[in-house]
């Protein structure tokens, strides 16, 4: 289930082709259409990606493959409120602020689309899209 891995990423900076080699591997096999553990994938691309990104800023491993790995879940999920008190209760409060503000961008960026099609969409994420109120993910 890539827990192992997960787990290796906030211990070590992983090379920037794990992220592109999982996320080809998930497309093809969603693609397939072998269905189950998205949520796990989403934790590892999210951690792998983190990870990585620590070649490009001075920050501590672990904290970017912890807001990784919840930005990422934030985004496909468009449940920013769950994903920040996630992190909180998986990494501590030491890291809310970061994560906060990862989960937010993401959850911005990721318009009205959810991984979870009968999700309801109660308000906007911006008044362009106003008309997508009190619909389900599935029915955009």
């Amino acid at each position: 289930m890539g827990i192992p891995t997960i787990i290796h990423s906030l211990e070590v900076q992983l090379p920037m082709y794990d992220f592109a080699i999982k996320i080809i591997l998930t497309v093809v096999t969603i693609g397939a259409g072998f269905k189950g553990e998205e949520v796990t994938s989403l934790f590892l691309i999210g951690s792998i990606f983190g990870s990585a990104m620590s070649l490009l800023f001075p920050l501590p491993t672990a904290s970017l493959a912890e807001m990784g790995l919840v930005a990422v879940f934030a985004g496909t999920t468009s449940t920013l409120i769950a994903c920040t008190i996630l992190a909180i209760d998986l990494f501590g409060i030491e890291c809310g602020l970061y994560v906060t503000i990862a989960c937010l961008v993401s959850y911005l960026f990721s318009d009205h689309s959810s991984i979870y099609g009968s999700q309801d969409i109660r308000a906007p994420k911006h008044f362009r899209y106003s008309h997508h109120q009190r619909k389900r993910m599935d029915e955009l």
